[in-house]
């Protein structure tokens, strides 16, 4: 089910949607391989006995700047997934995850010299990256406003 609510999207496939609209000159993916050194320390018992498999999530955000990539990174460990049932939201993590590597994208293309008579790229994609971790920090709070509005009725 997609739950909307002032605007804000928050299901994983229209997250993308509205950041290819915020920021199209950025590139956000989500990308999975399984862990096969992962240990279960949890408690309980260990989710691989039930078919579960141990992924390590990574997210980027990157962007072609003189010809080269630069790029954001967001990385969580230890994510059990059925491997035929991927949760594409990252177990609730994802925009979290996007407005990480969002931020270090950003603290990338500060990071970057550039020729002052040249275009002003870092400027464009800079604003760009701004415009979707500021989306994303609305998606967050409205995660957390639904979270508590559904704890508070049990």
């Amino acid at each position: 089910m997609i739950k909307r609510e002032m605007g804000c999207v928050w299901s994983p496939k229209d997250i993308f949607f509205r950041l290819k609209r915020l920021a199209p000159s950025i590139a956000f993916e989500v990308s999975h391989e399984r862990d096969e050194n992962f240990v279960w320390d949890g408690d309980g018992p260990d989710p691989a006995d039930e078919g579960y498999v141990a992924y390590n999530f990574d997210v980027t955000a990157s962007a072609i700047v003189k010809g080269e990539i630069a790029k954001g990174e967001s990385a969580l460990g230890g994510s059990y997934n059925l491997p035929a049932e991927i949760d594409s939201d990252i177990h609730g993590y994802l925009p979290q995850m996007l407005r990480e590597a969002g931020l270090a994208l950003i603290s990338r293309l500060a990071s970057l010299r550039f020729d002052p008579a040249e275009v002003p790229i870092p400027t464009i994609l800079k604003a760009e990256a701004k415009l979707a971790v500021e989306y994303l920090d609305r998606v967050l709070r409205l995660r957390y406003a639904a979270q508590r509005r559904k704890a508070n009725r049990k």
